[in-house]
């Protein structure tokens, strides 16, 4: 039975249908299913959900209190894409993002409450869309890999044709990406129009997402308070005299009309309008196909004949407890054939109604052992997780009976049955504790892609026992088998009853709380967007990159400020161009490379202070836009400096070949080639090597990175480290950010060094001449110093505490190690043009000796 319950669109199904509204014979009457282009039209009475004057001033009080909402939620969450009905606790389904983190998720009780209120919110909720005001809940992509940026994205049923007539109508809008192309914005401040868009999706059951996750690492923001025509394609769409009967409508639309809709739209119609539909709902539900699928094309065609997945309808209506629902899930128990289905059916109410029956049809279906290809653990996995709910004592039968038939797909389904129990008894314990000792492997693995372990029955054993079984014990999946091991050893004596066993995080480097705090020796503001402080400056001036327009088209200036009073002494400007131009990294401070990829491919190299043209080195390189060009070399970090004097230009082209230039005499050699799709090139500080990503493959994440050493002519692949996110290098040590996880690597010995742990994101690492320091830069601002032991452990030392928060920041440290310049920049926020960026910097000078 190797098959995937998988979601078929109704996008083929519904594109032939012909919609016609029709008249039912009755408020409850049935549907024939058989007339698959009619459904019932109910015809409410507007008094009856019609907002009185008490319920609009409570409705105006909630959506005022919007502004205090300050952690992300479902549709507003930046690292995660769900759907959510928020007045039934137990509707959340997280659909995509990044795993294995908090997504901090809080809900809102006025957010709830208005959801609640449904219809009689839907004017006010549509009038406040373009409300401006700001929430405490800003959405930041400051640094880092990815971006952030505006969308138009408003979820459209093609298949109802009052939203098909509105995509018309608005189509070079909705189809078009959006400031994607246009402008990456660093700052978005969530206002209560957003939060309104969100409410109405919810209610409407249209998953209206004004911040949604994309990967990779990237945030969509669908404001209608930026973009107001968001505003206007939802008020054309819900906007009605009679609210009420407008989404009554739409409800039943979806229940009949679309099945990737139908149960969302059942949950609603119970929730909003239980008088009017819940016969309809119940009688449906018992004319439903309840045979089990024995493949995927049979499991569509079951899902087409009932028009909904019946797991799904029941998971959707189980949480309403009118005696008609209970029947009807009582019919699915009785005669359901699927295993799924009867789960999704199971509520307090229907197994208070007939224990034995359901036990009695767990036990039957639990009698066979299921087929080897179901997967790991099985379909029954969640039956036998329903039994130990339902019947904590009497289900150890079927465990025992369900475990005897003696494969690891039965051994695995009766082990995570028992994760996170209702109430967790000691035969539980007891099956679960006899695990620990079982080494064999699963064919699961854990752990990042470039090092992934095998799962074992005893590390999964150990993590359901953590989970709700005993107190006070953690165990995750965290570096090898031999840690894993200890922590399952520390698991055994806890279960023998042993008190006061210890289970740290591994990586919980804490800062101490009386650690000292350095403030800035000297701190000013400049009347100029600054890029960079050149590491060359010192305690008298402080040499400054700014960009700006010039005659040709753009340029790079150098400007020269007094350390003491912040007064710009002179400005220089360094180069300019007209197109494409690559500032090359990792060269001499005193030393400006530029690739001018669209004015004949040179490299130019000037004296960074004065502007003075040093040198032109010719290449065979260009700019473009091709995937297949040989010779392109674009700004995507495919091209750097190396060399202690800077003696060489790396690059990678698109077909994987290693170009490398003399820069004193501009010989040009390909040095290697491998097919490869997305090429980069990092230099390594102080060194004659540069660290390759995506070297050899077709894909960045799946392929060690890769150290060229272009003295010696020998390349290296670094195994068991991150595949991508590389960020810089010096000597041994690197540092990446990987989906906004900022890590220490030691390259020469594979091994990763603990940094401190911190809610705030880290934005840059940067080390000394010789390693012996680290400087971590945090998005507040902050910077922690910390002494590098033997390149694989950090002592805390002191930290750098900035004047001014809320500011786009970097840092650059002297060439001689003692001073460090921290740089802040006002972030580019949502109703600010680029034009209209406030034009200042802050320049702090912190004492680091």
């Amino acid at each position: 039975m190797q098959f995937c319950r998988k979601m078929i669109t109704a996008g083929a199904v519904l594109a032939s249908l012909h919609f016609v509204f029709v008249v039912a014979c009755g408020q409850d009457s049935a549907v024939n299913h058989g007339e698959t282009n009619s459904f019932p039209v109910i015809a409410l009475d507007a008094s009856k959900y019609k907002a009185s004057d008490a319920d609009s001033k409570k409705i105006t009080e909630l959506i005022g209190q919007l502004k205090e909402i300050k952690d992300p939620d479902y549709g507003f969450a930046p690292f995660m894409r769900g759907s959510r009905f928020a007045p039934i606790k137990d509707s959340a389904h997280f659909q995509l993002g990044v795993i294995m983190i908090d997504h901090q998720l809080k809900g809102s009780e006025a957010l709830e409450q208005l959801v609640a209120f449904g219809p009689k919110a839907l004017p006010q909720l549509l009038d406040q869309l373009t409300n401006a005001t700001p929430t405490q809940l800003v959405m930041e992509h400051r640094q880092g890999f990815g971006g952030q940026w505006y969308g138009h994205e408003v979820r459209i049923s093609l298949a109802n044709p009052i939203e098909r007539n509105t995509h018309a109508a608005h189509r070079d809008f909705l189809t078009d990406a959006g400031d994607s192309h246009a402008r990456l914005i660093d700052r978005h401040h969530v206002t209560i129009g957003d939060v309104c868009f969100v409410i109405v999706g919810q209610i409407v059951s249209r998953g209206y997402e004004a911040v949604r996750y994309q990967p990779t690492m990237c945030q969509v923001i669908n404001s209608p308070t930026h973009d107001p025509e968001i505003a206007e394609i939802v008020r054309s769409i819900w906007s009605d005299a009679r609210p009420a009967q407008r989404l009554l409508d739409s409800l039943l639309f979806d229940f009949y009309k679309d099945d990737d809709l139908a149960s969302e739209a059942a949950m609603r119609l119970l929730f909003y309008f239980p008088g009017e539909t819940t016969n309809l709902i119940a009688n449906r539900t018992v004319s439903l196909d309840l045979s089990r699928p024995n493949d995927n094309e049979e499991w569509e065609r079951i899902r087409e004949r009932n028009g909904v997945d019946v797991p799904e309808l029941l998971e959707a209506i189980r949480n309403f407890q009118d005696p008609k629902i209970t029947d009807a899930l009582m019919f699915v128990v009785e005669h359901t054939e699927d295993p799924m289905t009867l789960q999704a059916a199971l509520t307090d109410v229907v197994v208070e109604r007939a224990p034995d029956l359901v036990f009695n049809r767990i036990r039957h279906f639990l009698s066979a052992a299921p087929q080897p290809e179901q997967g790991p653990y099985g379909e029954e996995c969640d039956l036998l997780k329903a039994a130990a709910k339902y019947f904590p004592d009497k289900s150890k039968v079927l465990f025992d009976s369900y475990r005897g038939h003696n494969t690891q797909t039965t051994l695995l389904s009766t082990i995570y049955a028992l994760d996170q129990p209702s109430a967790s008894r000691p035969w539980m314990i007891d099956d679960l504790v006899k695990l620990l000792d079982d080494r064999t492997e699963t064919g699961m693995q854990y752990g990042p892609d470039y090092d992934r372990q095998p799962l074992r029955i005893c590390d999964v054993a150990a993590k359901v026992l953590s989970n709700g079984h005993l107190k006070d014990v953690r165990f995750e999946f965290e570096k090898n088998s031999v840690y894993l091991d200890q922590q399952i050893e520390k698991i055994r004596s806890v279960a023998a009853g042993a008190e006061g066993v210890q289970f740290p995080t591994p990586d919980d480097f804490k800062l101490p709380s009386d650690l000292p705090q350095r403030t800035a020796k000297r701190t000013f503001e400049v009347d100029k967007s600054l890029i960079l402080v050149h590491p060359f400056s010192n305690d008298e001036i402080i040499f400054a990159a700014c960009g700006g327009p010039t005659q040709k088209g753009w340029g790079r200036e150098t400007i020269q400020i007094n350390a003491s009073t912040g007064e710009q002494l002179s400005r220089v400007l360094i180069d300019d161009w007209n197109g494409g131009v690559s500032l090359l990294e990792n060269g001499l401070a005193e030393r400006q490379f530029a690739y001018h990829g669209n004015e004949g491919g040179d490299v130019q190299i000037r004296d960074t202070r004065t502007g003075q043209l040093l040198k032109t080195l010719s290449t065979p390189f260009h700019d473009g836009v091709s995937h297949d060009d040989p010779l392109q070399i674009r700004d995507l970090s495919d091209i750097a400096v190396c060399g202690t004097r800077s003696q060489w230009i790396i690059a990678v082209t698109p077909d994987g070949a290693l170009h490398s230039i003399d820069a004193e005499t501009g010989t040009h050699r390909i040095e290697w080639k491998e097919d490869s799709m997305h090429p980069r090139v990092i230099g390594i500080k102080g060194t004659s090597s540069v660290l390759l990503e995506g070297i050899g493959e077709k894909s960045l994440f799946n392929i060690p990175p890769r150290i060229w050493d272009q003295s010696t002519q020998t390349l290296t692949t670094v195994t068991k480290v991150p595949f991508g996110g590389w960020r810089a290098a010096w000597g041994d040590l690197a540092w990446n950010n990987s989906n906004g996880r900022a890590s220490l690597w030691n390259l020469a010995i594979r091994q990763s060094i603990t940094l401190p742990t911190s809610e705030i994101p880290i934005v840059d690492i940067t080390t000394d001449e010789k390693q012996s320091r680290l400087f971590v830069l945090r998005q507040d601002g902050f910077i922690e110093v910390l002494e590098v032991v033997n390149r694989t452990t950090l002592n805390p030392i002191f930290r750098l505490a900035p004047s001014q928060t809320e500011l786009d920041v970097s840092m650059f440290l002297r060439e001689d190690g003692r001073r460090l310049f921290w740089l802040g920049r006002p972030p580019k926020s949502q109703n600010m043009p680029a034009t209209e960026t406030p034009d200042f910097s802050v320049v702090a000078v912190f004492d680091v000796e």
